[in-house]
């Protein structure tokens, strides 16, 4: 401002000279009459360069239009006064930022009416305010980046800011949930529609004891009201020490949950089969340990399965050890190569066969009792007649003149049945290693067969028997027991002359609406 006349200056005008605040001086022109320093150096100019410069030229000049606009209805009592925050480009090129109010002072009588500007330099704060602002942007971007929802919550939980991804998740817009109470808006029930208190809710709990907490299993509701199956993690949001709000970071598991949900009623189906197939079966993990058992291997330990449920196999069964279960499931394990066992078990008095598929997780383990076939097989090999003494038998049957056809039949049928073999071609290789002749399939037509033999024993010359019936009741037998036990028809061909060294037979499982000529003649 112009120094007043005299030896000092006075107080007021020593204020505004020494003020941060500018303060600028025009007529009704607009033009510069008089500055203080803090005006003139916020725009860059002395006090001699601003006298006469009009108020417009220190802006751009796309924008001067618009300040002579606001100076006009200034003047005519428009507008009592001009707020603005507006930058100076300086004559160096430098830009500084303003807040500018500009009014306009009547003047005393004989005095003429100006225009006052007061400017305070806010370009450090201007600064300031463009970092936060591209940081929240920057901010923003990264969290609408991300494909979980993202959502900030103040002390009182009312929402303060949600992501793009958990807003169009909600069903909502951004500016519909901000400001909302959370629990009210998204979390006020479970699943099932039943209320789910607050002081419950996880999140509640970190904005109580200000530390994080997870959950799973649980839903939001949208906006539709439809609930949306969520994974969650609430952590508290902290200012100077100080708990002001929680940020929670949800993910829609809906896929998830509906795999999952496809994977159980998948495992219930197994596990029903399981609990109805005819054997026994159990699983063991990694460390063979139980963990689970079908009813038929419950009942067959006859005490219940959850005593021994969780327990490593050699703790629940010790007398196991040692034995080929022991070894063979270890092996199965280590080699990851199915096992077939077949052990005596002495404590329960019993065989088992038990089969073990091994897989990443452990041992699926089939079982059976199979004590009544190990009994059955030693029954049979302890009444079984050696082939020394079948050859004996034979050869004195057929020495022996007279014997009826029947029981050499019968006796033929009695030794096919102690010597079980899996094919009807099987028990012709049984019948050779007894020494009892050769005899091969000459034709087969399904339940049909015709059979060719030499050498046989009951045929050798001097044989005082006629026919070889010893033979087809050998080949009945084998036939019948090949197809279920059916009863046979059979007869012999070329058989009749006594000695000779060719035989032919034909055996058929017995269908009563034929007749075995016709069958015989269509084999022949």
């Amino acid at each position: 401002m112009a120094e007043r006349a005299g030896p000092r200056k006075d107080v007021f005008q020593a204020a505004l000279e020494r003020g941060a605040h500018g303060i600028a001086v025009l007529d009704l022109d607009a033009r510069f009459v008089d500055a203080n320093p803090a005006y003139c150096k916020l725009v860059g100019r002395t006090l001699d360069e601003l006298r006469g410069m009009r108020y417009q030229d220190l802006r751009r000049p796309a924008e001067r239009a618009e300040t002579e606009e606001k100076l006009r209805r200034l003047k005519s009592g428009d507008q009592p006064a001009v707020h603005v925050e507006r930058d100076y480009v300086r004559p160096d090129g430098g830009v500084v930022w303003a807040d500018v109010t500009i009014y306009l002072a009547h003047g005393d009588p004989g005095e003429p009416d100006r225009i006052v500007v007061l400017a305070l330099d806010v370009t450090d704060r201007r600064r300031a305010q463009e970092e936060i602002d591209r940081l929240r942007r920057q901010n923003d971007l990264i969290l609408n980046a991300v494909t979980e929802g993202v959502l900030g919550v103040d002390a009182a939980g009312r929402i303060t800011f949600v992501n793009e991804a958990g807003a169009r998740l909600l069903g909502y817009k951004a500016s519909e949930m901000v400001g909302k109470e959370r629990h009210a808006l998204l979390h006020h029930s479970r699943a099932e529609g039943v209320p789910y208190p607050d002081s419950r809710c996880p999140i509640s709990a970190t904005l109580a004891d200000g530390s994080v907490h997870h959950a799973s299993g649980e839903v939001f509701w949208r906006k539709d009201g439809r609930p949306v199956p969520v994974d969650y993690t609430s952590a508290p949001i902290r200012e100077e020490g100080r708990l002001v709000g929680a940020a929670i970071i949800f993910a829609d598991v809906s896929e998830r949950a509906h795999a999952e949900a496809i994977a159980k009623r998948a495992n219930q189906r197994i596990l029903e089969i399981y609990e109805r197939i005819p054997e026994a079966f159990f699983v063991l993990d990694r460390e063979f340990r139980l963990l689970y058992m079908n009813p038929i291997a419950e009942r067959m330990r006859h005490t219940p399965k959850e005593s021994v449920m969780g327990k490593v196999l050699w703790d629940a069964f010790p007398d196991l050890k040692g034995t080929k279960f022991d070894t063979e499931y270890h092996r199965a394990m280590k080699d990851m190569t199915p096992v077939t066992v077949e052990e005596h078990y002495p404590r329960m008095g019993m065989w088992f066969e038990a089969t073990a598929y091994p897989t990443e997780e452990g041992l699926s383990i089939f079982f059976r009792d199979i004590t009544l076939r190990k009994r059955l097989e030693e029954e049979s090999k302890a009444a079984s007649i050696s082939r020394p003494l079948v050859r004996k038998i034979v050869q004195d049957l057929v020495e022996t003149g007279g014997v009826a056809h029947q029981i050499l039949q019968q006796v033929g049928r009695k030794l096919a049945a102690e010597n079980p073999a899996e094919s009807v071609a099987a028990y012709l290789k049984s019948y050779t290693d007894m020494g009892l002749g050769k005899v091969e399939i000459e034709k087969e037509e399904g339940q049909r067969y015709a059979f060719s033999g030499t050498d046989l024993l009951e045929k050798r010359p001097g044989s005082r028997v006629a026919t070889c019936s010893f033979t087809l009741g050998y080949l009945s037998e084998a036939v019948s027991r090949q197809n279920g036990s059916e009863p046979t028809l059979g007869t012999e061909i070329e058989c009749q002359s006594r000695g000779a060294p060719h035989c032919r037979f034909i055996v058929q499982v017995k269908k009563p609406e034929e007749g075995l000529a016709r069958r015989v003649k269509e084999l022949v």
